[in-house]
């Protein structure tokens, strides 16, 4: 009997998990906002530190190189303004250290995740940079990628 209960604990718990956008309404977001990700990426660039932003209960945390970090008002008004207008979640600076140096490979944009980072799920819009060609190649072989309508913009589901 209590393997009943736990197994519609389990099913219950599936039930309420939402799904991820749909690739439309991904391409939707990307379109209608596409200055704003191209203005908040820039953040990316000018602040080398920044490694990613979110939103949690109203708030927002950065996490920086060296742990957390904060934003300019100004900073602060532009991603937070577009994090909340899109429904986004979260805004991702991914870096490649190679020969004492970094470089900025990829931008994403986080509209879905779920469970852990290895055995979850997640959805984003990413601009990819000519550095991380390598991957693309691969994720595209993988059909975790699909173009947006602006040249190196993606939507990126892992299987």
């Amino acid at each position: 009997m209590r393997s009943i209960y736990t197994l519609a604990a389990v099913f219950s718990l599936a039930a309420c998990t939402p799904s991820p956008p749909s690739d439309e309404k991904l391409t939707n977001v990307f379109t209608a906002y596409e200055q704003r990700f191209s203005e908040v990426e820039q953040l990316c660039f000018t602040r080398n530190d920044i490694r990613s932003i979110n939103i949690e209960d109203d708030k927002y945390r950065v996490r920086t190189e060296s742990g957390m970090g904060t934003l300019s008002q100004a900073e602060e008004n532009q991603v937070i303004g577009f994090l909340r207008d899109t429904g986004l979640l979260q805004l991702d600076c991914l870096w490649l250290y190679s020969q004492g140096h970094g470089e900025l490979v990829r931008i994403s944009f986080i509209a879905y995740a779920t469970g852990l980072s290895v055995s979850g799920r997640s959805k984003s819009i990413n601009h990819l940079l000519p550095a991380d060609q390598a991957w693309q190649n691969e994720a595209t072989k993988r059909g975790e990628l699909r173009a947006l309508p602006k040249e190196n913009w993606f939507i990126y589901e892992p299987q």
